[in-house]
């Protein structure tokens, strides 16, 4: 066995007794670990993704009671109360936007899902985050694609030809990328929400027309995203009864714009918490004036978080109603 394997076995034989001795507490916390897809393992990188699995386990359960004791100190009842969003299902456990993460992010509690997606040559509306399929999807025998291809340029069928869990680990082995209507179907049955990534602004009149179509009976587990308030006046014009998230510049009038549009109850606001994560985006990161405009108008968010020490600081210090968190984040 390699020095590094044996590094990871000691850790791991660490770690499981540090949780042995623990379990008995950290078992109070809901669904941590329940995902027995994302537990199973088959290769070493399974095993390694397993030791960070279940050591997050113990740092989520201590940051909790941190988080706890502050707000009993505080008396700041929010702070116990903020819900979690899993950024393209639990995509740290799983492949992302697959019925995997999204099963994944059921098992474990999380009260959102964000997705992304796209649409296929023959104008099937499918789960993807790029705008090719070469990141995600593999060959069946494992083997990378070699050319560059568009999921618009091929059929569902052809799409399906594709495997999109390999890519991720082998135990996910025969993953296909889903529909949009199947995973609207799973949202129903398992009674969760679905926030819709803002590149749906994007897309061309008649599949916009055929994802207005598909959500009719799904509003109650249907958000929208977007950072144009335009954007937002016409999705309310096809169906004023989804949920807006606003991820766009925030500002007064825009608040008081998306007011006139939105109910508060079904109005998210998000704002990027300054991170690795959110190095990439163009708007101010969240502080604490801006986190105070938006509660007076809607519902806050905040993006996106991907370890505890972030999230302690994130809760305490904005007290948002909901973050979004690649997986690393548990409920």
């Amino acid at each position: 066995m390699s020095l590094v394997k044996t590094k990871f076995v000691s850790l791991f034989l660490c770690v499981t007794l540090i949780v042995s001795v623990v379990s008995p507490v950290v078992s109070a916390a809901p669904s941590v670990g329940k995902c027995t897809e994302a537990l199973e393992i088959q290769s070493f990188e399974d095993f390694e993704r397993s030791v960070k699995i279940r050591w997050n386990e113990i740092i989520g359960f201590f940051t909790k009671l941190f988080i706890k004791a502050v707000s009993d100190v505080t008396e700041n009842e929010g702070l116990k109360n903020t819900m979690l969003q899993a950024h393209r299902g639990v995509a740290t456990d799983c492949p992302e936007n697959t019925m995997a993460a999204y099963r994944c992010a059921v098992e474990q509690g999380y009260d959102v899902i964000e997705l992304d997606l796209d649409y296929t040559a023959d104008g099937k509306i499918v789960l993807l985050h790029d705008t090719t399929i070469n990141s995600t999807a593999r060959y069946e025998d494992g083997t990378k694609i070699a050319n560059e291809i568009s999921i618009r340029d091929i059929t569902y069928a052809e799409a399906l030809s594709y495997d999109y869990g390999l890519s991720f680990s082998k135990k996910f082995k025969g993953e296909k990328i889903p529909l949009f209507s199947d995973v609207l179907d799973f949202a129903l049955e398992n009674k969760i929400k679905l926030k819709v990534d803002n590149k749906i602004q994007g897309f061309p009149h008649d599949v916009l027309e055929s994802f207005f179509r598909m959500i009719e009976g799904y509003e109650d587990f249907v958000s929208v995203t977007s950072n144009d308030v335009n954007f937002v006046r016409q999705c309310l014009s096809e169906n004023n009864k989804i949920s807006i998230d606003y991820d766009g510049a925030v500002s007064e009038d825009v608040l008081k714009a998306l007011t006139e549009l939105v109910p508060y109850e079904r109005l998210t606001v998000w704002l990027p918490f300054e991170c690795d994560r959110t190095s990439w985006v163009l708007i101010p990161y969240v502080d604490s004036n801006s986190a105070t405009l938006v509660k007076k108008y809607a519902r806050l968010g905040l993006w996106l978080i991907d370890n505890y020490t972030d999230y302690a600081k994130a809760v305490i210090k904005y007290s948002p109603d909901i973050i979004e968190t690649d997986g690393m984040v548990k409920p």
